[in-house]
């Protein structure tokens, strides 16, 4: 009998080759890929080794079929920063509950309800910018975004505090990003103060957000359609600060991964004078009293949010997922500790499934849709991103008003698409800017 290999073909990372990760993960990954195959392994030194996959059958068979075999990793980034109960760290039973709790906020009948407000923010927040200096597109649509999703979080008690909460998250998440870039630089004297910065802010952070939480326990009912009514309400009495946890984690997701998608798409509407007059056809054809679900429902303009995320890959990997029972499958063995993740920039790239792959074409996403293991913007499984829904429609809603906003120019927006790194997110560079003429 052929003894099994141990694991897919790897290879070691060194501080050089980690740092290259960090800062350009679409090349990185795309050589790993070319040079090892398919599924692929890279063993860093004093932490388990990680396979990395992109094949639909290898997912399926690797995580959709071996979901009791797995448990969520969490993020490095941002564990500081999310907290020891977040979502994306609890496991079993843990993780089930409280996904249950948060989701059916952020979908169906829920977030059909919330299509007219989350348009009516976009054309605020775009008419607050008319006739100001230009800003970097990934702050604008950053900050849209986070208008959008605090409301269906909950509800803050005045303006001033929903500014408080944007203006220590944003810090926060600047400094963390900054601290990172830093220290895959090797430049840890400089980090140092960048990581002080983060503290500071995130603590600012939590005030408010735990003021809020207690302030709505006293005041906020069942019926209340917001995650913290809900978890409020959970039989599980949530303490203070696992419901903190989740804000914060779906705060940062409806911030910075919505935030870089919607930059993205409009870059590639102005960039592209095809997709720009097809898109513009079609808003132009609709009633002017059209409803904001019957914008969102739109097929061209949903397939250019679609491409975006595929082409774009805002989160070039998911979420780890760690082997707890050895298993054995596709001619390998998996001990018990290895990480398993999702190459979603490579599932992306595959041209058996995505033909002329580098390029953008909407028009791919108007036939036949691809399945869930070759086109997964959001991961997979039991650890797809449960603002899945909410971030489709946002795109689709925000992407809209910005098409349809006069004398709105992107600056900068000639260069190639090619992302930096945000964070553990990709977004375009902050030369791409925007302004609205006054």
């Amino acid at each position: 009998m052929t003894a099994l290999a141990q694991l897919p073909p790897g290879q070691t990372v060194d501080e050089d080759a980690s740092r290259w990760i960090e800062e350009d993960p679409f090349a990185a990954y795309t050589h790993y890929r070319a040079a090892l195959g398919d599924p692929f392994t890279l063993y860093r030194p004093g932490k388990p080794p990680r396979v990395f996959l992109s094949d639909p059958a290898t997912i399926r068979e690797l995580l959709l079929s071996r979901d009791r075999h797995l448990e969520g990793c969490g993020t490095s980034l941002y564990g500081k920063f999310i907290g020891e109960t977040a979502l994306p760290v609890l496991v079993g039973d843990e993780h089930r509950r409280m996904r249950q709790l948060i989701t059916p906020t952020l979908v169906g009948q829920a977030l059909q309800d919330r299509a007219s407000a989350i348009r009516a923010t976009a054309v605020e927040q775009l008419r607050l910018l008319r006739g100001r200096p230009a800003a970097p597109l990934i702050d604008v649509a950053s900050q849209i975004a986070t208008q959008i999703v605090t409301p269906m979080l909950f509800t803050p008690s005045d303006d001033a505090t929903t500014a408080r909460i944007h203006t220590a998250l944003q810090s926060a998440m600047e400094a963390v990003h900054q601290a990172r870039a830093l220290r895959a630089a090797q430049r840890m004297t400089e980090a140092g103060p960048w990581m002080q910065r983060f503290q500071q802010h995130l603590a600012e952070l939590d005030v408010v957000l735990l003021q809020e939480i207690s302030r709505c326990r006293a005041t906020t009912t069942a019926t209340e359609p917001t995650v913290l009514a809900r978890l409020i309400a959970s039989p599980e009495h949530l303490t203070d600060q696992q419901i903190r946890d989740q804000l914060v984690t779906l705060l940062i997701g409806g911030a910075n991964t919505v935030g870089s998608a919607i930059a993205m798409a409009l870059y590639w509407v102005r960039r592209l004078p095809a997709v720009a007059e097809r898109l513009t056809a079609e808003l132009a054809a609709l009633p002017q009293d059209a409803s904001a679900l019957t914008v969102g429902a739109l097929p061209y303009l949903g397939a250019i949010c679609d491409e975006t995320l595929r082409i774009g890959s805002v989160t070039p990997t998911a979420s780890a997922r760690k082997v707890t029972t050895a298993f054995t499958a596709l001619g390998y063995e998996f001990p018990a500790g290895t990480e398993l993740i999702i190459a979603i920039h490579l599932a992306h790239r595959r041209e058996q499934v995505f033909p002329d792959s580098e390029i953008f074409l909407p028009e791919r996403f108007l036939g036949d849709r691809p399945s869930p293991t070759e086109y997964l913007p959001f991961g997979s499984g039991t650890r797809r991103c449960p603002g899945a829904a909410l971030t489709d429609l946002e795109m689709r809603l925000i992407l809209a008003e910005m098409v349809c906003t006069s004398g709105l120019e992107l600056l900068g927006g000639e260069i190639p698409f090619q992302p930096v790194s945000y964070g553990a997110s990709v977004a375009l560079p902050s030369t791409v800017q925007v302004r609205i003429a006054g």
